[in-house]
């Protein structure tokens, strides 16, 4: 390919994905997925909002603040680990643990993402 015919963003996408490398992961395994998109003007809202969010989930699992500059955090949280993406208009939660639950879709796997810190994220509560 001769390198006048590249799209012009493919130098920064390829750069983006290597960034954000997929996590690996051993079957069998629980997956929990969370995002949060707040409902009005999302790509434009207080990202200093989103990681404080994060770093509250953090501070509960004794993890440090997290250094959210490169817009992804990842980490060990108790036999979790944990994905963090913040996107143009919403941020992602992504946690994996070895094994599966007893009951196929248990909430009890999702306790990695307490109700009530759920409930305070940006996308569900009223700005400060």
């Amino acid at each position: 390919m001769d390198p006048s015919d590249e799209h012009p963003q493919r130098y920064n996408l390829v750069n983006e994905l290597h960034a954000r490398p997929s996590p690996r992961l051993t079957a069998p395994c629980t997956a929990v997925f969370l995002a949060f998109k707040e409902p009005h003007d999302a790509a434009n809202r207080d990202r200093s909002r989103d990681t404080e969010h994060l770093s509250d989930l953090c501070h509960r699992h004794g993890v440090p603040r997290p250094d959210t500059s490169a817009g992804h955090f990842a980490a060990q949280l108790g036999r979790y680990e944990l994905r963090w993406e913040s996107h143009t208009e919403f941020v992602t939660y992504a946690a994996f643990t070895p094994g599966v639950p007893q009951r196929p879709f248990d909430p009890a796997a999702a306790e990695v993402f307490p109700e009530d810190w759920q409930r305070a994220a940006p996308a569900s509560a009223s700005p400060p």
